[in-house]
């Protein structure tokens, strides 16, 4: 690829790392402000501060893998990079997955009594959902920096020992992988889209009810179900997106120096700015404090 191309993509990557860098740090700013007043927080503001310092992590190890695929290094430092890249991504992906479902939590009216169990637990204990998403992103994601991906299948045309121990540790590796997007990716994109699916459901059945009686109350729920739809529904487009690019580079399908796999490298940079963007709209106390702010600055 020109270097022009190459100079293109990596101004996307520093100017998508410093809307992230600004949007996530509003984030954490604005709920350690609350702390320091002694303003307690929510638990939708705890997903949120989790979800702010995954991004953040996510896009600093992204930009460290950048440097190394332009340096075209691939030792353990490189390795270890991508490992953390790798880890954050399924953690914020995995969060996000549990931010869904507690928003759903708190919208959704369930009837069966399984269905207010889980609403129950999962509204009472977020802490459970935080700390063992990370812990699992952290188990499965590290193991990476000691896995390599130079194995050529042209140099091990003969029954050679070597090249047996090469195939056998390159098949593990695609093992490995696909655990890792399946656990780490293809489960919080199906929770994401039951959530969505929940509240989709339950805002259409709300609405049927407000054509029969208009209230006030109706048209509060009303609104709470407009703001969490759209919420769930920007992240369900960026975790659809952004998962199907994590796939590829994570498989590694694209073939090296083609656009493809430079979009796939931009990704988790541009995913972690737009979706600090999504959580700072979709949140009443962020949102009204970056009004506050843009009115200032317009003065």
């Amino acid at each position: 690829m020109s270097s022009s191309i190459v100079w293109i993509f990596s101004g996307i990557q520093v100017s998508a790392f410093l809307v992230g860098l600004a949007t996530n740090g509003f984030i954490l700013g604005v709920n350690v402000m609350d702390l320091m007043l002694s303003v307690p927080l929510t638990k939708s503001d705890f997903y949120m501060c989790y979800l702010a310092a995954t991004n953040l992590s996510l896009q600093i190890w992204t930009l460290a893998k950048w440097i190394c695929s332009l340096a075209q290094e691939d030792g353990f430092f490189c390795r270890l990079m991508n490992a953390l890249k790798v880890t954050s991504s399924s953690c914020s992906l995995l969060l996000t997955a549990a931010l869904c479902m507690f928003y759903c939590s708190r919208i959704v009216v369930f009837k069966h009594c399984l269905f207010r169990w889980v609403q129950k637990h999962v509204t009472h204990n977020y802490r459970y959902p935080i700390f063992g998403s990370i812990l699992l992103c952290v188990v499965m994601g590290l193991p990476l920096a000691w896995t390599r991906s130079d194995y050529d299948n042209t140099q091990c045309n003969k029954l050679s020992a070597p090249c047996n121990r090469s195939i056998n540790a390159y098949s593990y590796q695609n093992i490995y992988r696909s655990i890792i997007i399946l656990i780490g990716y293809s489960i919080p994109l199906f929770y994401v889209v039951l959530a969505a699916g929940l509240i989709l459901r339950s805002l259409i059945h709300h609405m049927r009810r407000m054509q029969v009686s208009m209230r006030m109350g109706h048209e509060i729920r009303l609104t709470a179900h407009l703001q969490a739809g759209c919420s769930v529904l920007s992240l369900l487009v960026l975790f659809i997106v952004y998962f199907v690019l994590s796939v590829l580079l994570l498989t590694e399908l694209p073939p090296k120096d083609s656009p493809l796999l430079y979009v796939c490298y931009c990704a988790p940079m541009l995913y972690s700015a737009a979706h600090s963007l999504v959580m700072i709209k979709g949140n009443v106390k962020l949102r009204s404090v970056a009004g506050d702010l843009l009115q200032k600055c317009k003065k």
